[in-house]
């Protein structure tokens, strides 16, 4: 949680410092991470109505991506999607962070 706001303080105070594209590369990862584990989370409280809202394609493509990530074992160690209480991580934070993904992508043209 803490990383999260940290973050989001510092691509709102310093936006122009980062560079975008390492940004991207490293953030598209950790959203991937973190959505396929509410997935799976969500597939074992047989939340079928939530699931059946999802798109097949996404939900796939954001599984490879999260198996990808893990397969690397440096980036998988850094990436984290529960917190210390061995809860999963607010969806919200990584709602704000996709939607800083997805501006900085476009507004930059990536």
């Amino acid at each position: 949680l803490g990383k999260d706001e940290t973050v989001e303080d510092l691509a709102n105070r310093s936006s122009r410092l980062i560079e975008v594209e390492t940004f991207l590369q490293k953030g598209i990862p950790i959203v991937c991470v973190r959505l396929h584990a509410a997935i799976i989370t969500l597939k074992k409280a047989r939340c079928r109505g939530i699931l059946a809202m999802l798109d097949a394609d996404t939900c796939e493509w954001v599984k490879e991506q999260a198996v990808l990530t893990e397969d690397r074992s440096e980036d998988a160690q850094r990436i984290h999607f529960k917190d210390e209480n061995g809860r999963l991580l607010s969806l919200l934070n990584t709602h704000a962070l996709i939607l800083r993904i997805k501006r900085m992508s476009s507004v930059n043209r990536i």
